[in-house]
């Protein structure tokens, strides 16, 4: 019977070593175990918050966004170049040689450009740009009146100058402002009478 004892002593240390290892396996799957339901506990605490968010946002707090970014729109609107005469439109009468001047007052202009075109028909013609003067009549110019005002200025105004003139500003799509002008002017008919030589002369107004 002695030389079964080594057998039986390793036998036993087998036994001894795997019972070691399905305890340690065993105590390491509850740790999983565990963390893996702490993990699902904050999984579901989460899940828990982003609902009372979106219930929150469908009651009260998506409209107090909205109304955030319509504000938002406005004001950045406020902001945006723009006429202070809102029609968007003038007429503007000058007597035939005076010199004529045609207001364009813009807000908030910012880092944009003002410009003078005249229309005639279907073309435009570029009078000034800022306080440059492009027109090849000497007497278009650019006149600026602080703080906001771009007036186009027109000496001795005649008969042809008549027509609309348009203020933009150069942002996408261009904001214009129009502004017809009307120059009127004095006339001189002379009325020969054959048969007793006088000369009758009638003045109107054009």
């Amino acid at each position: 019977m002695k030389p079964l004892q080594p057998v039986s002593t390793v036998f036993l240390l087998i036994v001894s070593i795997v019972t070691f290892a399905s305890s340690t396996i065993h105590e390491k799957e509850k740790d999983i175990s565990s963390e893996l339901g702490i993990a699902a506990l904050a999984l579901t605490a989460e899940d828990y918050a982003s609902s009372v968010q979106r219930s929150d946002d469908n009651d009260g707090g998506g409209t107090s966004r909205h109304t955030m970014t319509d504000a938002a729109a406005i004001n950045l609107a406020e902001r945006s170049p723009r006429f202070e005469d809102a029609s968007g439109h003038a007429n503007v009468t000058v007597q035939l040689g005076d010199t004529a001047f045609l207001n364009c007052k813009v807000l908030d202009l910012q880092d944009k450009t003002v410009s003078w075109v005249r229309r005639h028909e279907q073309e435009l013609h570029l009078l000034t740009v800022g306080m440059q003067t492009y027109s090849t009549d000497s007497r278009f110019s650019l006149h600026f009146q602080h703080p906001n005002d771009w007036r186009l200025q027109i000496k001795f105004a005649r008969p042809r100058d008549e027509g609309i003139y348009e203020c933009q500003v150069s942002i996408h799509p261009p904001r214009i402002y129009t502004v017809r002008l009307i120059v009127a002017g004095i006339a001189i008919t002379v009325t020969v009478l054959p048969f007793y030589g006088l000369c009758v002369y009638q003045y109107c107004c054009i």
